[in-house]
């Protein structure tokens, strides 16, 4: 089916992208996204050996990306409405429901499995391409913003000039599988949709069947880079430079597991007597002829070439690659390693993630802008609590948590020192230590408040002196809680 079927629907992808003007750019993408996939699949072999020897595939190209997907994504990332100073009111508190909209937006959208999905399309292809609609008929949840994570051979982009940010049209083309004729044979129809500003033009098989318009106003789709390239639209993948090694390692194991075959189930010649005088298994005695020799056929190599010249692939693998050794093998000995020294160990891993981080939260902001503008059409309790803001209420930031173990007890012990010395507050060390919002530290330091002064009560009470009343004591982070200045002033004012 799949021989006689993917020319056809080539055809009819290159007939399609004619009306985009970019099929040869775009079809040596196709090819480069088909090898990418077929490697992280474990398909790494285009032929079979006609001995019908084993051949030895060792994937490490899904480790790669699987691995880069969890030091990006394995800690989750955080959605928070920052301030804006040029407001009269505090932005996250005026605009906490948009908040709560989106967190429970991509609640909905299994946000642990959306990133998955996110990190895998993306290590392995080097683009994400996500679409947002409205869902209105899922049968576990209300309503929602959907994020629809789209293979990336079915995107097809163009841009305005060499602004790489502006998308100005998206097709999109995809196959359907279809009954055909009172016999219900499956045939491939190819459907595409081209997506402006302006409307959305629907094609079946090459043939436009219809157009509507666009009544957002913009593309809803968003390309996310997996790692950016200057002066080129399209991310790089994590297998662009592990395909030729993963191919070399494949090989050589190969030729090391067929010489210990051999070894194994090594030839026998016999000289001056007839085959079927010997006799095959273990415990059996032969009785040659007189001049006659049997032995086995030696080689006269060895594999201590071999096994270092796979050694070599391999390091260079994991270094190209920026994947230290030590992620894949496992924790290995535990020890006390500090977090400095730790994070030396996988500063390559370190690094590409910080990059991706770049990338991926740009792309995240872009997905909830686009959730706030759809809910704001198709939602009209909250299209209520929106229309009254002013200023730009698109406003977001996704955080990611650090991806390395911290030693916790070193860190809240320097922000002891600091706090002690005066040159930050407790509010600032919550930021710095757990990444957490300005309403959640709010509340947290309220419940501290409140705590202490219960305490304090209760140490009064039991001393037996009803009249002694507990002084009103200062917030001691009024001074560096962050408020927005009001319109007119250039003052800050504590909330």
């Amino acid at each position: 089916m799949t021989s006689t079927v993917m020319p056809d629907i080539y055809g009819k992808v290159r007939n399609l992208l004619t009306f985009g003007g970019q099929t040869n750019y775009h079809l040596e993408r196709l090819n480069n996204y088909k090898k990418y996939w077929n490697f992280y699949n474990g398909k790494h072999w285009s032929f079979k050996r006609t001995d019908e020897e084993p051949v030895v595939t060792m994937n490490y190209t899904r480790a790669i990306v699987n691995t880069g997907v969890n030091f990006l994504f394995g800690e989750g990332f955080e959605v928070v409405i920052p301030d804006d100073p040029a407001t009269p009111e505090y932005d996250p508190d005026t605009r906490s429901f948009i908040k709560e909209m989106l967190e429970e937006t991509w609640r909905r959208n299994k946000k642990e499995l959306w990133s998955l999905k996110c990190g895998q399309q993306g290590g392995t292809t080097g683009d994400v391409f996500v679409r947002a609609s409205w869902e209105a008929d899922d049968v576990l949840e209300a309503p929602y913003c959907r994020f629809d994570i789209m293979p990336s051979q079915y995107c097809f982009p163009e841009y305005d000039g060499t602004d790489t940010q502006k998308m100005t049209a998206m097709l999109m083309i995809f196959p359907v599988f279809k009954s055909k004729g009172a016999t219900g044979q499956q045939e491939v129809v190819v459907k595409a949709e081209y997506w402006t500003k302006e409307k959305v033009v629907y094609f079946e098989d090459d043939v436009e069947i219809g157009s509507e318009e666009n009544i957002l106003g913009e593309i809803p789709i968003v390309h996310i880079p997996n790692y950016p390239l200057s002066g080129d639209p399209y991310g790089i993948s994590d297998l662009v430079d592990a395909v030729e090694l993963q191919k070399s390692l494949n090989e050589v194991a190969t030729d090391i597991s067929d010489v210990v075959n051999y070894h194994g189930s090594p030839i026998t010649i016999i000289e001056g007597a007839g085959v079927e005088e010997a006799e095959k298994g273990a415990g059996k005695v032969w009785s040659l002829p007189e001049g006659a020799k049997a032995y086995n056929l030696e080689m006269s190599g060895d594999l201590g070439a071999n096994l270092e010249f796979f050694n070599m692939i391999r390091e260079a693998l994991f270094e190209i690659t920026q994947t230290p050794e030590a992620v894949l093998a496992g924790a290995g000995e535990i020890s006390n390693t500090t977090g400095v020294a730790l994070a030396m160990q996988y500063l390559p891993l370190v690094q590409k993630r910080k990059i991706k981080i770049l990338t991926y939260g740009y792309g995240l902001r872009l997905l909830n802008r686009l959730a706030i503008i759809i809910t704001d059409k198709e939602d009209d309790a909250f299209h209520k609590k929106l229309k009254p803001l002013k200023g730009n209420v698109y406003r977001n930031d996704v955080l990611f948590p650090p991806a390395l173990p911290r030693d916790e007890a070193i860190e809240l012990d320097n922000s002891l020192k600091r706090l002690e010395g005066g040159i930050s507050s407790r509010r600032e060390e919550m930021k710095r230590l757990y990444g957490w919002d300005d309403k959640k530290i709010d509340t947290l330091l309220e419940q501290i408040k409140k705590e202490r002064l219960e305490m304090e009560q209760a140490d009064y009470g039991s001393s037996g002196d009803t009249d002694v009343v507990t002084p009103k004591r200062p917030n001691p982070d009024s001074q560096s809680h962050k408020v927005s200045i009001t319109a007119g002033q250039g003052t800050g004012n504590d909330k």
